[in-house]
């Protein structure tokens, strides 16, 4: 589409194949950061997933992370 390039995704190894037919990845095109997946059961059910809201390269405090 205008916004972003797609790259479509084709399982090799038989696992993979067993579950996804295909995974679609649509990249934006100013910033390269994933804007929708869309996973591609073998059965034909799929998963779409939308990313919004997007911040990126923000800081983030150590405090988050704990080492146990």
């Amino acid at each position: 589409g205008k916004d972003g390039y797609l790259i479509f995704l084709s399982p090799v190894a038989k696992a993979m194949k067993d579950l996804f037919a295909n995974i679609n990845v649509v990249v934006d095109k100013k910033d390269y950061s994933i804007l929708r997946m869309e996973m591609v059961e073998a059965g034909g059910d799929n998963t779409v997933i939308k990313f919004t809201n997007k911040q990126l390269n923000i800081p983030v405090a150590d405090a988050l992370f704990a080492i146990k």
